[in-house]
């Protein structure tokens, strides 16, 4: 009758109620972890900014707020790893962009050589 199998219902009323009840303790607490998980994708603070703010400003329980930012970060790193050369190959079609990625890899290049 419905387009909707049954399993994805089972899995969005079963896995995310007990998820929202027992990882992140208060509903509200969703919210918290969703700015964590932002402020690890930041690259100037990373780590830095957001395992203080999960534990002291958000109040959460340090190590689910371990796990998550770190999780986090690793799947980061990942990520880039696999497509930094896709990346780097798409904003390239601007030539202003390309001219600038140019210079930098040639300026590192010649530090380079002399080893």
């Amino acid at each position: 009758m419905y387009n909707i199998p049954a399993f994805i219902l089972f899995l969005n009323f079963f896995l995310f109620s007990q998820l929202k009840q027992n990882f992140f303790g208060n509903p509200m607490d969703i919210h918290n972890f969703f700015y964590l998980v932002l402020l690890t994708l930041l690259p100037a603070l990373e780590l830095r900014a957001s395992i203080p703010y999960g534990i002291l400003v958000a109040n959460l329980p340090w190590p689910e707020v371990f796990a998550v930012a770190i999780a986090v970060n690793v799947l980061l790193g990942l990520f880039l790893f696999l497509f930094l050369n896709a990346l780097v190959r798409f904003f390239t079609r601007a030539q202003f962009i390309k001219e600038i990625y140019g210079g930098i890899v040639a300026r590192t290049q010649k530090k380079v050589e002399p080893y």
